[in-house]
């Protein structure tokens, strides 16, 4: 099945990231110069060479050529090779030009070239030129872009690095099917209209609805994941025009975009958790003993004896896996602590607004600015715990749900402490 296979890759990805950084001789930060030049030499050699205009191959070439991106993740791909065998950057101009020369002579340019079938060399050049075949697309830098383009690591350039991000360490933690709908819902999540890059509310509504939706143009994660197919109507049609296909929903299809209309706002809610705590820079934290976390609610000065059950009746929910309704219990607590806090600590409240309570501790060092900065984002984020839950919610928020009692632990740690530290 496609979809378990690129869910586990994409994990061996994520999990290759995490724990070293990914595959350095992935890591491109392509020369422009290089890349100016081989497309002259490439639109140079088109016209004053003679090709086999009627293969399809040169056509989408040539489509690919005039087209910025496309053109420049081919010669990424080729750089990318090269780098794996340490090849000087001095020869990359030459190789990459002698590998365009042999994917556009097709069959015709082995001859000419077979005199190095032996080299070095030669073996470079004709990989390479696999590398501007329309079907290729390796599946090492193709995650890499699809983890980067989601949000689930990011480029580190003066280290040549990938590094895990919240959000990516949450999918790692999932199921392949609940991976599969928190990266549909990523993309819901930073999707604003109806495209063919990411899926949108738009297109999960017509999708459920059975509307006719056309195959062509539809988000490549779709098929990626075995969410559609072409609706078996159409294939049965020999009169069927090409390119008017319509899309139908696999079983798996059909779970997944159910899990996205009935969630979907949850799951935005959650993937906006991650990614808000990401742009503050914040990274999640690791998660604290069970031992230390309950040491630290029988301890601070901060929880009411009603606060302690309603974290035991939290704690409960969650191990007999109802992390919904414990969030519902846990969410509110936060707030309630940071009122606590201020009014400890004799302050004046400033009101309505997590931000400007979180601003009024800051500034009084009651509070880290990590501490202050992620209470803001979960307590404004917490429309997770809101609504009618899926049959799915639960298994998807229990990584959210350990974080959060976590995150709490740690927050009524440091609190305590610098409360005892101003009172000195």
């Amino acid at each position: 099945m496609r979809a378990l296979r690129y869910v586990h890759k994409l994990h061996e990805t994520l999990r290759e990231v995490d724990e070293c950084g990914g595959n350095g001789t992935l890591f491109v930060i392509l020369d422009y110069e290089l890349v100016g030049r081989l497309r002259e030499y490439a639109f140079t050699y088109l016209k004053y060479n003679t090709v086999d205009a009627g293969r399809g191959s040169v056509e989408v070439f040539l489509s690919d050529l005039v087209s910025r991106d496309i053109f420049n993740s081919r010669v990424r791909y080729c750089v990318a090779k090269l780098q794996e065998f340490s090849i000087p950057r001095s020869k990359h101009f030459e190789l990459i030009t002698r590998a365009i020369a042999l994917h556009l002579n097709g069959s015709n340019g082995w001859g000419h070239e077979y005199k190095d079938a032996s080299s070095v060399s030669w073996a470079f050049v004709s990989e390479m030129a696999k590398c501007f075949e329309p079907w290729y697309r390796p599946d090492d830098v193709f995650l890499l872009d699809f983890a980067t383009e989601h949000c689930l690591c990011f480029p580190m350039s003066a280290e040549r690095r990938w590094s895990i991000t919240a959000l990516g360490r949450y999918v790692l933690g999932l199921q392949p099917l609940e991976s599969i709908i928190v990266l549909l819902a990523t993309e819901v999540a930073l999707s604003q209209r109806l495209q063919s890059r990411f899926v949108s509310d738009q297109l999960v509504r017509d999708l459920r609805s059975r509307d006719n939706t056309p195959l062509h143009g539809l988000p490549y994660s779709l098929r990626m994941f075995d969410v559609v197919k072409e609706d078996p109507r159409d294939i049965a049609d020999s009169t069927y025009a090409l390119g008017k296909a319509t899309a139908t929903l696999t079983p798996l299809g059909e779970r997944v975009i159910d899990t996205l209309f009935v969630s979907g706002n949850r799951l935005r809610e959650l993937v906006l958790v991650m990614l808000e705590s990401e742009t503050e820079g914040i990274r999640a934290f690791p998660q604290s003993d069970k031992y230390e976390i309950t040491a630290s609610f029988e301890a601070s000065v901060l929880l009411t004896r009603d606060d302690r059950a309603s974290i035991e009746r939290s704690t409960d929910l969650a191990r007999h896996g109802a992390y919904v309704d414990a969030l519902r219990v846990l969410l509110p607590l936060i707030e309630r602590v940071v009122n606590a806090i201020i009014q400890r600590a004799g302050l004046q409240d400033p009101g309505v607004g997590m931000a400007k309570k979180m601003c009024l501790l800051e500034a009084n060092s009651l509070l880290s600015h990590e501490m202050a900065s992620f209470a803001e984002i979960v307590v404004t984020r917490n429309k997770v715990a809101h609504g009618n839950i899926g049959r799915n919610d639960n298994l998807l928020l229990k990584p959210l749900f350990e974080f959060a009692l976590g995150y709490f632990s740690r927050l009524i740690q440091e609190a305590d402490s610098r409360l005892s530290q101003s009172a000195k």
